[in-house]
């Protein structure tokens, strides 16, 4: 598997490779990331991965076995063993101030 160090982007989602998952993290049911908006597009991990959330934020441990990202239209990413922290991307708004990019 292709090993991501560091940050890495898949359109508006920015994953963080970080040491350890946060205490009181729980864990969810699904695989995805984040959905757009108006398309049904979706950022989802195939393969040996859970995510987690906390107080709005999340993250997702990889296994041993290594993990994929997909997007519809987008080339996936491939992921070694780890634990990533992800958030959508946001940019500046000058009528709202900051607002989420959409995919």
């Amino acid at each position: 598997m292709k090993a991501i160090a560091g940050q890495v982007a898949q359109g508006d989602v920015l994953l963080t490779k970080i040491d350890a998952l946060p205490d009181g993290a729980k864990k969810l049911r699904t695989k995805t990331i984040a959905r757009g908006e108006l398309t049904g597009h979706h950022h989802t991990f195939a393969g040996d991965a859970e995510l987690y959330e906390l107080d709005g934020k999340g993250w997702v441990v990889v296994g041993e076995e290594g993990a994929e990202l997909k997007h519809q239209e987008h080339a996936p990413l491939v992921f070694d063993a780890g634990v990533f922290e992800y958030a959508p991307q946001s940019e500046p708004d000058p009528f709202t101030g900051i607002r989420r990019v959409s995919d």
